[in-house]
């Protein structure tokens, strides 16, 4: 058991669960997602209620900020998803963490726990798919986003006419406040932004999804306005349901940062850049809010 010493909360690290969860107390008002079902050590099945990213401070002179699931369980927990990404491991003699970059410990206490608060997984044991699925974890594992390494032939291109656009960072409410820098510290963890120099300015522009989260956005309107657009052709939704005729059985595919797949060309990876109040930021990767970015999506 591990202390956070920002939120406060007391975390159960536990090897044994595929990924790291939230108590549903995070969610009170939410309702039981059917994105993602877990299963406890015996079979039990815990529902979920959707994410919620949290940085935590665990004492090893670095912060971890994550995107936790929030179920049905009793107390937080670390799981090997996290344990993973961070590059922390655990010494169960010492009953303490050793943070594998830094080499620094923070230690733990035991804890007994019960059936429905260990061993979380995604896969069931006894499923006729768990031997293929277990192969390839990144693709069930919905906490820690996977980033296709090979050579990518598709680029977001950012033509522009005149000179470079400059915008004041907008004031932020200190709730939205911390859920930018949040955001942007795991958009940093992951490649998808970088600090910026640039001299072209957009602001940020907060928007909250369906499930309740915010997700951070570039007001890019004057930007879009001195872009030459992109022509490339989208489908018409009619086109594409047509070939739903004399069909049963459907499939659904949601991706993941859909956008954040796609790299920006760099030299025009400035041309993104935004302004929040605790810096400048520029995407290295597609972001929301661009003109033409459908088009170069469909060419994805």
């Amino acid at each position: 058991m591990l202390a956070d010493r920002i939120s406060k909360l007391r975390f159960l690290v536990d090897t044994g669960a595929d990924v790291s969860v939230l108590p549903k107390y995070y969610a009170p008002k939410a309702d039981s997602s059917n994105e993602l079902l877990l299963l406890a050590a015996n079979g039990t099945k815990i529902s979920t209620f959707g994410r919620k990213r949290l940085t935590l401070d665990l004492n090893l002179r670095r912060t971890f900020t994550w995107p936790f699931i929030i179920a049905n369980v009793n107390q937080p927990i670390i799981g090997v998803d996290f344990l993973k990404h961070f590059n922390l491991l655990v010494n169960v003699k010492s009953g303490c963490l050793i943070d594998g970059i830094t080499k620094l410990t923070t230690q733990g206490k035991y804890t007994n726990t019960d059936s429905l608060t260990s061993g979380i997984s995604i896969l069931l044991g006894d499923s006729e798919f768990y031997g293929i699925l277990s192969q390839f974890p990144e693709l069930t594992n919905p906490s820690q986003p996977t980033r296709n390494n090979k050579p990518n032939k598709v680029h977001h291109f950012i033509e522009t006419t005149g000179q470079p656009l400059f915008s004041r960072p907008r004031r932020l409410s200190p709730e939205l406040l911390k859920i930018a820098r949040q955001e942007f510290e795991f958009l940093m963890s992951q490649g998808i932004v970088r600090p910026s120099s640039s001299p072209w300015t957009s602001p940020l522009h907060m928007v909250k999804k369906s499930n309740g989260e915010w997700r951070p956005c570039g007001d890019y309107r004057r930007l879009n306005a001195i872009t030459i657009p992109d022509t490339y052709l989208v489908p018409h939704i009619q086109d594409c349901t047509q070939f739903f005729f004399n069909k049963t059985i459907f499939s659904t595919l949601d991706l993941m940062r859909a956008y954040h797949q796609i790299p920006v060309n760099p030299a025009d990876i400035p041309k993104t850049a935004i302004s929040i109040p605790f810096g400048l930021f520029e995407y290295v990767f597609m972001p929301f809010g661009l003109r033409n970015a459908s088009q170069t999506f469909q060419r994805y």
